[in-house]
């Protein structure tokens, strides 16, 4: 496949899915297989690809045949860790793919225990927050330098709502980070990334308790 991963706006639901699986069926003769399925997704592969990421970030798609942007390349195949968001191109953030991904990295840190796996979801949320090249925090109060959000100006919704969690940062055409306030590439909140943001935090509180 000249395009085996795209994950424009949410990650790897199969290792979730996956880690649940092995959990519900420890004693099944297959479990070793799974486990060792959920070892090499996240040990052989996402691993590698967030090693040469300056912020561990996951990346959002690898292309065999082309350059996506960025000129960064793994093996056979070039990557990218930001979906394209200037230029209006139709395409949100990033905040969802990496979140939903932090959430599988506890899921397989609990089957493999593993706590690198911990730090790399820790990593996801992170960016999130403001620990990135902006320095802004995409989740409206929490952290700082949030951009401003998208409303709609006919409607003049929504409203600042604390907690509400926008697309986030995403790139330009050379993959370098992108946000530009008030657009809704950016800025729009949207329920995938609420949730799964959500999602991530619970995650992460209870793997610290």
């Amino acid at each position: 496949d000249d395009e085996p991963s795209q994950q424009s706006w949410q990650g790897p639901q199969h290792i979730i899915g996956l880690c649940e699986l092995y959990e519900t069926n420890p004693n099944h003769s297959d479990a070793p297989k799974w486990k060792e399925a959920i070892r090499m997704y996240c040990d052989d592969y996402l691993a590698k690809l967030i090693e040469i990421n300056n912020f561990n970030l996951v990346p959002v798609g690898l292309y065999k045949s082309k350059n996506p942007g960025g000129n960064q390349k793994i093996g056979e195949y070039w990557l990218r860790y930001l979906t394209v968001t200037d230029n209006d191109a139709f395409a949100g953030g990033i905040n969802a793919n990496i979140a939903s991904t932090g959430i599988g990295f506890l899921f397989a840190s609990k089957i493999l225990h593993d706590e690198k796996l911990i730090s790399m979801a820790q990593r996801q949320i992170d960016w999130i927050v403001g620990l990135n090249p902006l320095n802004a925090s995409t989740i409206e109060e929490v952290g700082h330098n949030q951009p401003i959000r998208f409303i709609n100006t006919t409607l003049n919704i929504p409203p600042l709502i604390a907690g509400a969690v926008m697309n986030g940062i995403g790139g330009t055409i050379e993959d370098k980070p992108h946000l530009n306030a008030g657009s809704w590439q950016n800025c729009e909140y949207w329920t995938p990334q609420v949730a799964h943001v959500m999602w991530l935090m619970a995650e992460l509180q209870t793997n610290l308790k």
